[in-house]
Protein backbone atom coordinates (compact mmCIF):
# COMPACT_ATOMS: atom_id res chain seq x y z
CA UNK A 1 0.00 0.00 0.00
CA UNK A 2 1.12 3.45 -0.81
CA UNK A 3 1.67 5.69 2.09
CA UNK A 4 -0.88 8.47 2.36
CA UNK A 5 0.42 11.82 1.33
CA UNK A 6 -0.44 14.56 3.75
CA UNK A 7 -1.20 17.69 1.79
CA UNK A 8 -0.83 20.95 3.56
CA UNK A 9 -3.90 23.17 3.38
CA UNK A 10 -3.45 26.13 1.10
CA UNK A 11 -3.15 29.41 2.85
CA UNK A 12 -6.08 31.78 2.30
CA UNK A 13 -5.06 34.33 -0.28
CA UNK A 14 -5.23 38.00 0.79
CA UNK A 15 -7.06 40.79 -1.05
CA UNK A 16 -5.54 41.58 -4.36
CA UNK A 17 -4.69 45.08 -5.52
CA UNK A 18 -7.58 45.03 -8.02
CA UNK A 19 -10.11 44.22 -5.29
CA UNK A 20 -8.81 47.09 -3.17
CA UNK A 21 -9.05 49.52 -6.10
CA UNK A 22 -12.62 48.42 -6.86
CA UNK A 23 -13.58 48.96 -3.21
CA UNK A 24 -12.06 52.45 -3.27
CA UNK A 25 -13.98 53.34 -6.44
CA UNK A 26 -17.29 52.14 -4.97
CA UNK A 27 -16.64 54.05 -1.75
CA UNK A 28 -15.80 57.18 -3.75
CA UNK A 29 -19.09 57.02 -5.65
CA UNK A 30 -20.94 56.69 -2.36
CA UNK A 31 -19.17 59.70 -0.86
CA UNK A 32 -19.85 61.77 -3.99
CA UNK A 33 -23.52 60.87 -3.80
CA UNK A 34 -23.66 61.91 -0.13
CA UNK A 35 -21.94 65.22 -0.96
CA UNK A 36 -24.48 65.88 -3.74
CA UNK A 37 -27.39 65.16 -1.40
CA UNK A 38 -25.92 67.49 1.21
CA UNK A 39 -25.52 70.31 -1.33
CA UNK A 40 -29.11 69.84 -2.55
CA UNK A 41 -30.42 69.83 1.02
CA UNK A 42 -28.56 73.06 1.82
CA UNK A 43 -29.87 74.75 -1.34
CA UNK A 44 -33.46 73.68 -0.66
CA UNK A 45 -33.19 74.80 2.94
CA UNK A 46 -31.98 78.23 1.83
CA UNK A 47 -34.84 78.61 -0.66
CA UNK A 48 -37.38 77.58 1.98
CA UNK A 49 -35.91 80.10 4.43
CA UNK A 50 -36.13 82.91 1.87
CA UNK A 51 -39.72 81.97 0.98
CA UNK A 52 -40.75 82.02 4.65
CA UNK A 53 -38.96 85.34 5.17
CA UNK A 54 -40.75 86.88 2.16
CA UNK A 55 -44.14 85.75 3.43
CA UNK A 56 -43.40 87.26 6.86
CA UNK A 57 -42.31 90.54 5.28
CA UNK A 58 -45.39 90.76 3.06
CA UNK A 59 -47.69 89.93 5.97
CA UNK A 60 -46.01 92.59 8.11
CA UNK A 61 -46.53 95.28 5.48
CA UNK A 62 -50.13 94.18 4.98
CA UNK A 63 -50.82 94.67 8.70
CA UNK A 64 -49.21 98.11 8.63
CA UNK A 65 -51.37 99.12 5.67
CA UNK A 66 -54.54 97.82 7.34
CA UNK A 67 -53.62 99.91 10.37
CA UNK A 68 -53.31 103.06 8.26
CA UNK A 69 -56.26 102.98 5.80
CA UNK A 70 -56.39 106.77 5.49
CA UNK A 71 -53.22 106.59 3.38
CA UNK A 72 -53.30 103.02 2.08
CA UNK A 73 -56.53 103.59 0.15
CA UNK A 74 -55.20 106.55 -1.82
CA UNK A 75 -54.84 105.76 -5.52
CA UNK A 76 -52.05 108.19 -6.37
CA UNK A 77 -48.44 107.05 -5.74
CA UNK A 78 -47.61 110.70 -5.07
CA UNK A 79 -49.84 110.73 -1.99
CA UNK A 80 -49.57 107.05 -1.02
CA UNK A 81 -46.01 105.97 -0.18
CA UNK A 82 -47.15 102.38 0.28
CA UNK A 83 -47.58 102.05 -3.50
CA UNK A 84 -44.38 100.78 -5.10
CA UNK A 85 -43.63 100.02 -8.74
CA UNK A 86 -40.67 97.76 -9.44
CA UNK A 87 -38.71 98.91 -6.38
CA UNK A 88 -35.18 97.47 -6.45
CA UNK A 89 -33.55 99.30 -3.52
CA UNK A 90 -34.45 100.85 -0.20
CA UNK A 91 -34.91 104.63 -0.04
CA UNK A 92 -32.02 106.71 1.25
CA UNK A 93 -34.05 107.93 4.24
CA UNK A 94 -37.51 108.66 5.57
CA UNK A 95 -39.14 111.93 6.55
CA UNK A 96 -39.77 110.85 10.13
CA UNK A 97 -38.57 108.22 12.55
CA UNK A 98 -41.57 106.85 14.39
CA UNK A 99 -39.35 105.00 16.87
CA UNK A 100 -37.20 107.92 17.91
CA UNK A 101 -40.11 110.37 17.92
CA UNK A 102 -43.89 110.39 17.65
CA UNK A 103 -45.33 110.45 14.14
CA UNK A 104 -48.14 113.00 14.25
CA UNK A 105 -49.92 112.26 10.97
CA UNK A 106 -50.95 109.16 8.97
CA UNK A 107 -48.66 110.35 6.15
CA UNK A 108 -45.65 110.32 8.46
CA UNK A 109 -46.59 106.85 9.67
CA UNK A 110 -46.90 105.59 6.09
CA UNK A 111 -43.55 107.08 5.07
CA UNK A 112 -41.89 105.48 8.09
CA UNK A 113 -43.66 102.13 7.51
CA UNK A 114 -42.59 101.70 3.91
CA UNK A 115 -39.09 103.08 4.40
CA UNK A 116 -38.28 100.85 7.36
CA UNK A 117 -39.90 97.85 5.65
CA UNK A 118 -37.94 98.31 2.42
CA UNK A 119 -34.73 98.58 4.45
CA UNK A 120 -35.42 95.09 5.77
CA UNK A 121 -36.35 93.68 2.35
CA UNK A 122 -33.11 94.92 0.77
CA UNK A 123 -30.80 94.40 3.77
CA UNK A 124 -27.51 92.93 2.44
CA UNK A 125 -27.21 90.24 5.10
CA UNK A 126 -30.75 89.36 6.16
CA UNK A 127 -32.93 90.53 3.26
CA UNK A 128 -33.96 88.96 -0.03
CA UNK A 129 -31.17 88.70 -2.64
CA UNK A 130 -31.62 90.95 -5.68
CA UNK A 131 -35.21 91.61 -4.61
CA UNK A 132 -38.05 93.32 -6.47
CA UNK A 133 -41.11 94.88 -4.83
CA UNK A 134 -44.43 95.96 -6.31
CA UNK A 135 -47.39 97.18 -4.25
CA UNK A 136 -50.46 98.21 -6.23
CA UNK A 137 -54.21 98.04 -6.67
CA UNK A 138 -54.81 94.93 -8.73
CA UNK A 139 -57.94 92.85 -9.30
CA UNK A 140 -56.17 90.59 -11.82
CA UNK A 141 -52.99 89.42 -10.04
CA UNK A 142 -52.89 86.09 -11.93
CA UNK A 143 -52.81 85.19 -15.61
CA UNK A 144 -55.00 82.70 -17.45
CA UNK A 145 -52.86 79.80 -16.16
CA UNK A 146 -53.29 80.89 -12.55
CA UNK A 147 -49.71 82.12 -12.23
CA UNK A 148 -48.86 85.45 -10.53
CA UNK A 149 -47.79 88.36 -12.73
CA UNK A 150 -45.88 91.58 -12.02
CA UNK A 151 -48.15 93.90 -13.97
CA UNK A 152 -50.95 95.66 -12.12
CA UNK A 153 -54.42 96.44 -13.41
CA UNK A 154 -54.70 99.53 -11.19
CA UNK A 155 -58.36 98.70 -10.63
CA UNK A 156 -60.35 97.15 -7.82
CA UNK A 157 -60.23 97.75 -4.08
CA UNK A 158 -57.66 95.07 -3.23
CA UNK A 159 -53.99 95.93 -2.85
CA UNK A 160 -51.42 93.33 -3.82
CA UNK A 161 -47.95 93.02 -2.27
CA UNK A 162 -45.72 91.27 -4.81
CA UNK A 163 -42.22 90.10 -3.93
CA UNK A 164 -39.56 88.38 -6.00
CA UNK A 165 -35.87 87.64 -5.62
CA UNK A 166 -33.02 85.74 -7.26
CA UNK A 167 -33.77 82.04 -6.88
CA UNK A 168 -32.01 78.85 -7.85
CA UNK A 169 -33.52 77.55 -11.09
CA UNK A 170 -35.41 74.27 -11.03
CA UNK A 171 -33.76 73.46 -14.40
CA UNK A 172 -30.68 71.52 -13.24
CA UNK A 173 -29.16 71.65 -16.73
CA UNK A 174 -28.48 75.38 -16.26
CA UNK A 175 -25.09 76.22 -14.79
CA UNK A 176 -23.03 79.26 -13.88
CA UNK A 177 -24.81 82.60 -14.16
CA UNK A 178 -27.84 80.99 -15.81
CA UNK A 179 -28.47 78.70 -12.84
CA UNK A 180 -30.64 81.37 -11.21
CA UNK A 181 -34.06 82.81 -12.02
CA UNK A 182 -33.83 86.60 -11.78
CA UNK A 183 -36.57 89.16 -11.24
CA UNK A 184 -35.70 90.99 -14.46
CA UNK A 185 -35.96 87.92 -16.70
CA UNK A 186 -38.60 88.21 -19.43
CA UNK A 187 -40.57 85.33 -17.89
CA UNK A 188 -40.07 86.46 -14.28
CA UNK A 189 -42.99 86.13 -11.89
CA UNK A 190 -43.52 87.17 -8.26
CA UNK A 191 -42.59 84.45 -5.80
CA UNK A 192 -44.98 85.85 -3.18
CA UNK A 193 -48.25 87.72 -3.82
CA UNK A 194 -50.28 88.75 -0.78
CA UNK A 195 -53.69 90.48 -1.10
CA UNK A 196 -54.55 93.29 1.29
CA UNK A 197 -58.15 94.31 1.94
CA UNK A 198 -58.33 97.66 3.67
CA UNK A 199 -61.46 99.38 4.89
CA UNK A 200 -61.69 103.12 5.28
CA UNK A 201 -61.68 104.35 8.84
CA UNK A 202 -65.15 105.45 10.08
Amino acid sequence: MRPRSHRRPRKAAGSTLIEILVSIVILSFGLLGMAGLQATALRNNREARLQASAVRLATDLAERMRGNPAVALRRSPGSNPYLQSHARAAPAGTTADCVAATCATPDQVAAWDIGEWLQRVFAPESGLPDARVTVCFDDRPYDGDGLPVWRCSGTGDILQIKLGWRRASTDRSRTGGTAFDRVDDADSRPSVSVPVTTEAAP
